[in-house]
Formats: C-alpha cells, sequence, structure tokens
C-alpha cells in the first residue's frame, strides 16, 4: 500500500478551519516545536468535550493532510507537531473569524441562536454583562 504524503502548507490556500480544528491547533501550539503526544491530544480533548477517539484522530489526519500539522514518531510514540507558526493559523479563519468579519452583532445574534437561545440563565448573564458594558460607556462619556 502506497503511503500519503501529506501536503506542505501554501499561504495561499484559503480553506478555513472548522471550531474543532482551530481548538486543535491551539492546543498543539500550547506544546510548541516537539510537540504534543496522540494520547494527550484525546485526553485533554476529552476532558474538554465528549468526543469519541476516532474523530479526534480524523480531525488531526485532516489537518496533516492540509499541511499544517505533521506527525513524528519519538520513542515509538507519535507527535503531532506544527508545520506552521501561531501567528499564520489566522490566515486559515474559522467560522468565528468568518462571522466576526461580519459584525459583532451578527456573530452574537449567531451564537444567541445557535448555543444560548433555550438558556434563560445564560440569557440573564449575557443582558447583565450588556448593562455592565453600557454603564462603562456611560462613566467614560461623563
Amino acid at each position: 500500500m502506497k503511503k500519503k504524503k501529506s501536503r506542505r502548507w501554501v499561504k495561499s490556500w484559503k480553506g478555513r478551519l472548522g471550531p474543532l480544528q482551530t481548538e486543535m491547533m491551539h492546543l498543539i501550539f500550547r506544546y510548541g516545536k516537539d510537540g504534543i503526544p496522540a494520547g494527550d491530544v484525546f485526553e485533554i480533548l476529552s476532558e474538554e468535550q465528549s468526543l469519541p477517539k476516532s474523530s479526534v484522530y480524523t480531525v488531526l489526519n485532516r489537518l496533516i493532510t492540509r499541511g499544517i500539522l505533521e506527525r513524528k514518531k519519538v520513542d515509538g510514540i507519535y507527535h503531532y507537531c506544527p508545520l506552521i507558526e501561531e501567528k499564520d493559523l489566522g490566515r486559515f479563519g474559522s467560522y468565528e473569524d468568518k462571522m466576526y468579519k461580519k459584525g459583532t452583532i451578527d456573530l452574537i445574534s449567531r451564537l444567541i441562536q445557535r448555543e444560548i437561545a433555550r438558556n434563560p440563565e445564560e440569557i440573564e448573564k449575557l443582558q447583565k454583562l450588556l448593562d455592565e458594558e453600557r454603564s462603562k460607556l456611560g462613566q467614560k462619556q461623563s
């Protein structure tokens, strides 16, 4: 069976990263150029979200295919290492980045519709934050 070669990152590539891909890349950047062991990626993400191991590895393999991540074997353990600088990650963009470019109001309204529209406590917290910001703006104008 022929082994697939990973593509090297091309600066002009305009593909977008999904939220999970972006989160994984930020996690991998925290571990630096030496990379993070494969098992640690799964453990950290499974604490934050209930993801099956196969989903984590599928996303990691997609990042390898895109040429922004590489897998190295160190002492018999696979480590995932970034092939790009963290500052370059923004060039790939994400769903949230795309929404933010449309404007803060669009971003917040989408988040409300998708995440907290069914949770009155979260809406109350959001209202409190907005009231605090409005109050700060009023104090600055005085």
